[in-house]
């Protein structure tokens, strides 16, 4: 008695499959990722990003968790839950909630690059620098030649401090007109 193969069904040509393979393993993983973001936010953030309840207090679980297996554990439930709701919606809320503090991070990682472009600048480049708050120039430039003193001397950079929150007051108050303040076209962004 002869078997008879049997050939698996294949689609058709015309007839595309709506997804491939690394599409749904690629949303999988942003999915995984994002769940691991909402596990390290605090609770107020979580409790103002309107989760579904059994989801919220999944995160809440898996934030009180040591065992590094049992956190794993939880993730994947957390990334079950999350497919089952809207998660590309809770995905905005996430970044949303992120983009105030990006923009601080950016503007405290440019006035620490203007601190030291001018600590390392010439006494009578400091101006160039800093065109915008000519008013406190004067102030500028004597804390920097004192925390390049300081630095020279392997002492504690108080000096380089106090210039920091002198430039982060001037930028906090009133930041100089467009164009005359360092971004990233500047050479102190090299």
């Amino acid at each position: 008695m002869s078997r008879k193969r049997i050939a698996p069904s294949l689609p058709e040509a015309d007839a595309a499959p709506d997804r491939s393979r690394s599409q749904n393993k690629r949303e999988s993983t942003a999915i995984q990722e994002l769940g691991e973001a909402l596990a390290n936010e605090a609770l107020p953030v979580l409790r103002k990003m309107d989760l579904p309840p059994d989801l919220l207090e999944a995160i809440i679980e898996c934030q009180d968790m040591r065992s590094r297996e049992a956190r794993r554990r939880q993730l994947q439930y957390i990334g079950r839950l999350m497919r089952e709701c809207d998660w590309r919606g809770i995905a905005e809320r996430v970044a949303a909630q992120a983009g105030p503090q990006r923009a601080e991070t950016a503007r405290f990682h440019r006035l620490e690059s203007l601190r030291d472009a001018l600590i390392v600048a010439q006494p009578n480049a400091v101006a160039a620098l800093v065109p915008g708050w000519s008013d406190s120039l004067d102030e500028i430039k004597t804390l920097a030649a004192t925390a390049r003193a300081e630095s020279a001397a392997n002492k504690p950079p108080r000096a380089s401090r106090a210039l920091f929150r002198l430039l982060r007051e001037l930028d906090g108050k009133a930041a100089p007109e467009p164009g005359t303040f360092p971004d990233d076209s500047s050479p102190l962004s090299e």
